[in-house]
């Protein structure tokens, strides 16, 4: 299903929450990821990624798709790694 809409990003998400419901993290991971580099902005991709175990990946999209000038922004940064046992990163 998700191959014939490649460029949407709920479509992937779905495909996503089909294999974490049937066990299949390595796909689930994938398909969310996929989601997260076509709407870096959709915290529910951020979320998907890291409870996935690929924090850094959600990282990378955020430094280079926002501006870190807010404290909104810098939150989405800070909080997954303070999340994820890496607090010295946060700040």
């Amino acid at each position: 299903m998700a191959l014939r809409d490649p460029t949407n990003d709920e479509v992937w998400g779905d495909a996503g929450d089909y294999y974490r419901s049937i066990g299949m993290l390595d796909e689930a991971l994938g398909a969310y990821q996929h989601a997260l580099g076509l709407d870096p902005a959709d915290n529910e991709w951020h979320r998907a990624v890291i409870d996935l175990g690929d924090i850094d990946a959600v990282l990378e999209v955020i430094n280079e798709s926002i501006e870190h000038t807010s404290d909104e922004n810098l939150g989405d940064i800070a909080d997954p790694l303070r999340e994820h046992g890496r607090p010295e990163e946060a700040g």
